[in-house]
C-alpha cells in the first residue's frame, strides 16, 4: 500500500461513518436525493464531452439536489416554495457544463455557503426528532458536498490542462524522434511501425484535451515501445539516431508526472 493510500484510508473510513450516520438520521430524505444524484450523473456523463469529466460529480449533485426538491415540491403541492432553488441549481449546472472553471466554483460556493448558514439558523429552531430537522440535514450535506466537489473539479481540470500542455511538447519530441527513426534505415523500421500510430493517438488526445485517464491509457501502450527503443539505442543498434536521449528523458519525466496526476485525481 502506498503512502497516499495510507493517508486516504482514515479519511475514507471517516467519510463512510459520516455517510452512514447521516443516512440513519435523515432516512428516506437522503436516500431519494442520492438516487437523484446518481441518475443525474449518468445523464451528464452521456451527454457532456470528456473535458467536463472533472466537474461531473459536482454537476450530478447540483442537478440531483434540484430534482429531489422539484419532485418533493410537486408531491407536496409546494412547487412555489422550491422553484427559486431549483432554477438556481440548474443555472449552476449550466454554468459548469458550458463554462467550467474557477468563476463558476466561486459563485456556487457563495450561493451554497449562504444557504448553509440559513440552514444552520433554521435547524436551531427545531428538535432532533423533527422531520424538518432531518430534511435540513440532508440539504446541508448535499450543499456541502457540492462545494467540495466543485473545487475538486477545479483542481482536476487544472491538472488536465497542464497535462495537455505537457503532452503537446512531448508529441513534438516524439514526432522528431519518429522522423529520425524513419531516416535511420531498415534497423529502425519495426520501431517506426510501433511508434507512429501511438504518436498519432497522443497528438489527437492533445488536440481534444483528453483527461488524464485517457492519456495514461495511451502511455501504457507506448511504454514497451519506448523501452525497446531505449534498449536498441543502448546496445548501439540505432547509432545514427539523433536526440534520442533527450526524448527518452522527457518521456520519463512526463510519464512520472502523469502517474502523479492520476493518483491525485
Amino acid at each position: 500500500m502506498s503512502s497516499e493510500d495510507r493517508e486516504r484510508g482514515p479519511l475514507a473510513i471517516l467519510g463512510w461513518m459520516v455517510g452512514l450516520a447521516a443516512g440513519w438520521y435523515t432516512g428516506l430524505n437522503l436516500v431519494l436525493a442520492v438516487i437523484a444524484c446518481v441518475l443525474a450523473f449518468g445523464v451528464a456523463k452521456s451527454v457532456l464531452p470528456a473535458t467536463r469529466k472533472p466537474f461531473l460529480p459536482a454537476i450530478a449533485v447540483l442537478a440531483g439536489h434540484a430534482l429531489w426538491m422539484l419532485v418533493g415540491g410537486l408531491l407536496l403541492g409546494q412547487v412555489g416554495a422550491v422553484i427559486a432553488d431549483v432554477v438556481a441549481f440548474f443555472m449552476g449546472v449550466a454554468w459548469l457544463a458550458i463554462f467550467p472553471g474557477i468563476a463558476g466554483a466561486v459563485v456556487i460556493t457563495l450561493g451554497e455557503g449562504i444557504c448553509l448558514v440559513v440552514h444552520v439558523y433554521q435547524i436551531t429552531n427545531t428538535t432532533f426528532a423533527d422531520p424538518t430537522s432531518k430534511g435540513l440535514v440532508a440539504h446541508m450535506l448535499l450543499r456541502g458536498t457540492a462545494i467540495a466537489l466543485v473545487w475538486k473539479g477545479v483542481l482536476e481540470s487544472r491538472r488536465q490542462v497542464k497535462a495537455a500542455i505537457g503532452l503537446e511538447s512531448l508529441v513534438a519530441l516524439l514526432k522528431e524522434l519518429l522522423g529520425n527513426l524513419e531516416a535511420s534505415g531498415e534497423a529502425a523500421r519495426p520501431h517506426v511501425s510501433s511508434l507512429k500510430p501511438l504518436v498519432e493517438e497522443l497528438e489527437s488526445a492533445a488536440r481534444s484535451q483528453s483527461n488524464v485517464d485517457a492519456i495514461n491509457a495511451i502511455l501504457i501502450d507506448l511504454d514497451p515501445v519506448m523501452a525497446l527503443i531505449r534498449e536498441a539505442s543502448a546496445r548501439g543498434a540505432l547509432t545514427s539516431l539523433v536526440g534520442q536521449d533527450k526524448v527518452l528523458s522527457e518521456y520519463d519525466f512526463f510519464r512520472a508526472s502523469m502517474r502523479s496526476a492520476r493518483s491525485q485525481s
